[in-house]
């Protein structure tokens, strides 16, 4: 019985420490993109943890960060790295800095944008009782795998932000599961299309999601929602085909 519990102990300080290793590994990415990093940079990080004297190794065979993730063991080998640790351990290190980078790739902001909420100034004038009750607005986010809608709505004493705190909702939404992008444009009534001289059209961005009853609207300025619909449409794809393979 404690032969058997000294593997499981082993186990889980191994995954504490391959954990932190990961933490450790994207703070620096985030810092640094390793795939833009010379044979010297790379020499130096490699140093760091360890595994000292292959900057030279990697600066005559003109290894940098945008290849070494693809290095195998039997290239390292035919690099000269003899010894069968120092080469499982490099294997280990690029692997690292792969995971962190393609963290980092699905994190990768694509497009920011900010809900537009009124068609004209006599809408505002209407919904905000002219400024003296402000209504919050959603703000998106476009990254490689979601979209994101973020509202903060803060506690008010008039059009005053109060400082005790804010509610806030935030809707993730996974494009490998988005099955329709549509934009919808509506025009500000007649009244004040003949009133209000600056009324403009908003669009409406309409994100269906096969395992969410709710679609999701995005509310831009006209021409905005055409383009960033277009943007959804075309990292879903992508995202998708991933999944796919």
């Amino acid at each position: 019985a404690r032969q058997q519990q000294t593997p499981a102990i082993m186990g889980k300080d191994q995954n504490k420490e391959m954990e932190e290793d990961v933490r450790h590994t994207v703070r620096l990415v985030n810092e640094n993109n390793y795939t833009s990093w010379t044979p010297i940079q790379l020499g130096r990080y490699l140093s760091e943890r360890g595994l000292h004297g292959y900057g030279g190794m990697f600066e005559y065979h003109q290894i940098d960060g945008s290849i070494a993730h693809a290095l195998s063991e039997e290239d390292l080998e035919e690099m000269g790295v003899d010894v069968m640790t120092d080469r499982l351990k490099l294997i280990e290190v690029f692997g690292s800095l792969q995971r962190a980078h393609e963290q980092q790739d699905r994190e990768k902001v694509l497009w920011e944008g900010k809900e537009e909420l009124y068609d004209s100034c006599c809408h505002w004038c209407v919904k905000t009782w002219c400024g003296c009750f402000p209504v919050d607005p959603f703000f998106y986010t476009l990254q490689k795998s979601h979209l994101q809608l973020k509202r903060k709505k803060y506690n008010r004493c008039g059009p005053f932000e109060c400082c005790f705190g804010f509610q806030y909702i935030i809707d993730n939404v996974d494009l490998s599961h988005v099955t329709d992008v549509d934009v919808a444009g509506v025009p500000p009534p007649l009244i004040i299309q003949c009133c209000c001289c600056f009324g403009h059209t908003l669009e409406h961005v309409i994100v269906t999601n096969k395992f969410d009853g709710e679609d999701k609207y995005l509310t831009l300025k006209k021409g905005e929602g055409q383009k960033v619909a277009r943007r959804i449409k075309h990292q879903t794809q992508v995202m998708q085909m991933e999944e796919r393979s």
